[in-house]
């Protein structure tokens, strides 16, 4: 009889969803929860998103947001986990809503620009940026990714100085040096270039592009043998990538060393590199060739999102700003509860 009282209650405790005192709940299960506040389910969802669910962790926001369409958190982690899911659009409408219950509020600014950033709008993915910069200029991130949107504009200057910007917040941040690297690099400024991607290898020697770059403002500046051993140091990490050869092959030719020229100009070919192409000179690689020179014209315009952005409020340039959630160590999700989403390693132009 006790036997048949214990089966009962352990049957009991795993029909209503609880297990050994976790409250654990799976959103796909047959069940209304209807006992579950907006809280519960945003708290529940956070689970979700902390363990990378985020279907889940989607259903259990919308469940929350559909008690309390104000639940700024819910709007911005649901928005979080669209974003890891790279639904782009879904996320910037999440955010969209949190700018709007709470304009004060950087990470809602700073996200929304990421979003816009990933769907290619990055005139107005800047304005965004800025934003969360005036709410929060410490935001290292907030000052690379417009740096970033701002190169892909074509604005070397303006990208140049927001990548500074980001090096004075976290000199430790390769990534910051090499992007500065690249602005100046475009600019023509070869020399303050090199001291940039220099500092980037210092910080990581195992980023390919970090070597082929230096590489590229040591042949700019005629310096053929350190362009040389640049670029054999990025054939290393990658010998897959034909445009390595190519550039190796040009510095080759420069010091006269034809044979050995001609073997790395056949490997690029054989990796599908049209040397002809090129004419003797040092390319971009694929994923920056859309960054040179202004991309007026091909930027999708905001009204393609289908709203406007609301206006800051006048007190915010005033320094009366509400700063409600700490900005971790650059995480991506920056709020309070939230997992990390994008590290460093995310940080290529696309």
């Amino acid at each position: 009889m006790r036997l048949f009282i214990v089966l009962i209650l352990i049957f009991s405790i795993f029909s209503s969803g609880v297990a050994f005192g976790d409250d654990y709940f799976n959103p796909s299960q047959s069940r209304d929860g209807s006992s579950y506040s907006a809280s519960d389910w945003y708290e529940l969802g956070n689970d979700y998103y902390d363990s990378g669910d985020y279907e889940s962790a989607i259903q259990c926001y919308q469940q929350a947001l559909g008690i309390d369409l104000l639940m700024e958190d819910a709007w911005y982690y649901q928005g979080m986990s669209f974003f890891d899911l790279d639904m782009y659009t879904e996320a910037s409408t999440c955010f969209y809503q949190a700018i709007n219950i709470d304009l004060y509020d950087s990470w809602n600014w700073y996200m929304e620009g990421r979003a816009l950033q990933e769907l290619g709008l990055d005139e107005t993915a800047v304005q965004c940026f800025y934003a969360a910069l005036l709410l929060d200029s410490s935001m290292e991130d907030a000052w690379y990714y417009q740096g970033i949107s701002l190169f892909d504009l074509g604005m070397y200057q303006d990208a140049a100085d927001d990548f500074y910007q980001a090096i004075n917040i976290d000199g430790l941040d390769e990534w910051n040096w090499y992007m500065e690297g690249r602005s100046l690099q475009e600019m023509g400024n070869d020399e303050l270039a090199l001291q940039c991607f220099y500092q980037a290898i210092e910080l990581n020697s195992y980023v390919e592009d970090f070597w082929y770059y230096k590489g590229v403002s040591y042949f700019a500046l005629a310096m053929y043998s350190d362009a040389e051993i640049c670029f054999m140091q990025a054939i290393d990490l990658d010998p897959e990538d034909g445009t390595n050869w190519y550039a190796e092959g040009l510095a080759l030719q420069m010091l006269n060393r034809d044979d050995d020229a001609e073997i790395a100009f056949n490997t690029a070919e054989y990796l599908g590199v049209d040397v002809s192409a090129y004419s003797g000179q040092i390319s971009l690689k694929s994923s920056y060739e859309s960054t040179n020179g202004s991309n007026e014209g091909d930027v999708a315009e905001p009204e393609d999102l289908g709203f406007s952005l609301p206006d800051l409020p006048s007190d915010v340039s005033s320094g009366e700003v509400k700063r409600h959630y700490i900005t971790g160590s650059g995480s991506e999700s920056g709020k309070s509860g939230g997992n990390d989403t994008e590290d460093k390693t995310r940080h290529y132009i696309t």
